[in-house]
């Protein structure tokens, strides 16, 4: 039996395809490529320069030290010819199932003479030659040479990425939205239905400077990671309603819009192609790059799947089109999913995706709690669905997952607030896939105070609600800076500490809030994080 190879970085895929082989005949003989050939076969000119790692004679060594080896063959030609196979006595060749990568096996053009493919799985050869088990990282039938060198790149690749900054500096989501803005994204018709006009090409262009006004704020203001404000939305929660047909958009009494979702959901046909978030992430970009920051760190945002139940499943208007909340949340995680999934496909994807759900925050209310058959029940179903979402988005790695969290910070300022400790929800703030949450710290009346925080895993970076959206408040440089400094003084390491705001600062459209002031508040902000960097570095 014969098998051909590079056998660059020898690694354990190379110990388990070889002990299978050998159980395919009598004797097994392996031709180890001679470094010229590896270089040749690692891709076009200049790719393989750096290959192989190891040179043929310690290669070949490597080879013969598995008991399974009965001899090696140096440099053999790197395409095998049945007259080879004459000369050298061998009956038939066995074929590596691993991905080659950039390397060629020379093996795979042989159309004379017997050959053997070995299976897409070989454990339980594997398990015959008593092959140590291996870990799942390490896992045989994936390991080769390409994959032990994308290990070792993987650190200085890692090293290379930009990291935040020390009490990173952002906003949550939402801007203020002047009058016009407001009139640009929704109309009012005779029958009192709001009409999404945003998409005309007029409406665009004036929205867009909307918001390239919007994220000059931001960077002006010293924002690390800025967002498009949200302000082509009619809420932070209505893109659902831009993805499926099946509700029906009211206006609340001060002028929020109010959806309820009233037929099962179809997805809309006029959605654009890349998706919503795309298009949204898209345009951001293009914002940045001529405001001279194309590089700039950027924040995406979606609600949560549990949170839209709660706020559009109405069990009068809904319920025949969704028999609970539940069966409604279940179709919305999907589309979200594949809006997430979209936007992280972009050559610059987002820096951070931000999941709202203030939602789950209620959890921390005890009228709330009381409102559920069981509370731990529907908040371990909010946690879920969100997994479920990310998962189904592939969000694992390469950008920073958070989830926001607030007792609707916004509606405090309308006497709507919740309280409670997080202490209630720890569990399920652990349970949730991501990479950071931001909380508000400045309008709640958690019992614990901070204290509630280090009940938190150790992994999850902390978004600080530092300063209040409470109209006509601005918190002072020096506050902001005693704040965290109380968070720091209640053990949580600096490392994990960003700043932001409670909550948006006009998540509705119906919020009318002063721009002048707000940029005031992230100013401030910005200036705190300075401080506290300097003092902390």
């Amino acid at each position: 039996m014969y098998v051909q190879g590079a056998f660059d970085l020898y690694n354990p895929g190379d110990v388990a395809f070889l002990a299978a082989a050998r159980l395919l005949g009598q004797r097994l003989v392996v031709g180890v490529l001679s470094d010229a050939d590896v270089a040749a076969a690692a891709g076009p000119a200049g790719a393989g320069a750096a290959l192989p790692v190891i040179p043929l004679h310690e290669r070949a060594l490597c080879v013969l030290s598995n008991v399974a080896v009965d001899d090696v063959l140096l440099a053999p030609p790197p395409r095998v010819t049945p007259a080879f196979l004459e000369e050298n006595g061998l009956a038939a060749i066995a074929l590596d199932p691993r991905p080659a990568g950039r390397y060629s096996l020379g093996l795979e053009h042989i159309s004379l003479g017997p050959r053997y493919k070995l299976p897409e799985s070989f454990h339980a050869v594997i398990d015959s030659c008593q092959v140590p088990e291996l870990t799942e990282e390490c896992h045989p039938e994936a390991m080769n040479a390409e994959a032990v060198l994308q290990r070792l790149a993987a650190p200085a690749e890692e090293a290379a990425k930009p990291k935040p900054p020390l009490f990173e500096s952002g906003v949550v989501g939402s801007l203020p939205r002047p009058e016009y803005v407001r009139e640009l994204v929704l109309k009012l018709d005779t029958g009192g239905e709001f009409v999404d006009v945003s998409t005309a090409e007029v409406q665009e262009a004036r929205l867009r400077a909307a918001m390239k006004a919007g994220v000059a704020m931001q960077l002006q203001a010293g924002c690390d990671v800025v967002t498009d404000g949200e302000l082509g939305r009619l809420s932070y929660i209505g893109i659902i309603a831009e993805l499926a047909h099946g509700f029906e958009i009211r206006q609340l009494e001060d002028g929020r819009p109010f959806t309820v979702v009233v037929e099962k959901l179809k997805k809309r046909s006029d959605v654009p192609a890349g998706g919503i978030l795309a298009a949204e992430a898209t345009r951001l970009q293009s914002i940045l790059a001529e405001l001279g920051a194309p590089d700039h760190p950027y924040k995406l945002t979606v609600p949560a799947p549990a949170l839209l139940g709660e706020r559009m499943w109405q069990e009068a208007q809904s319920s025949e089109a969704y028999a609970s909340y539940e069966e409604f949340v279940e179709d919305c995680v999907p589309l979200l999913a594949e809006e997430l999934k979209q936007a992280l496909a972009l050559p610059r994807p987002p820096a951070v995706v931000q999941i709202d759900d203030p939602h789950l925050c209620l959890f921390v209310d005890d009228e709330v709690r009381a409102k559920y058959p069981d509370a731990e029940v529907a908040a371990g179903f909010a946690v879920e669905k969100t997994n479920e979402m990310l998962s189904l988005a592939g969000t694992a790695g390469g950008v920073e997952v958070c989830v926001h969290l607030c007792r609707r910070a916004g509606g405090k300022a309308r006497g709507e607030g919740f309280d409670g400790s997080l202490s209630k929800i720890t569990q399920h703030i652990n349970a949730l896939e991501c990479d950071s949450i931001t909380v508000e710290c400045t309008t709640n009346d958690d019992e614990e105070g901070l204290g509630s925080l280090t009940e938190l895993r150790e992994d999850l970076k902390i978004g600080f609600g530092c300063v209040t959206v409470t109209p006509g408040e601005v918190d002072s440089v020096q506050t902001i800076v005693n704040r965290v400094d109380s968070l720091l003084a209640a053990g949580i390491a600096k490392e994990r500490i960003a700043l932001n705001p409670d909550c948006g600062f006009a998540p509705g459209m119906g919020a009318k809030v002063d721009g002048d002031e707000v940029y005031q508040k992230l100013k401030h902000q910005s200036e705190a994080a300075a401080i506290l960097r300097a003092r902390y570095e």
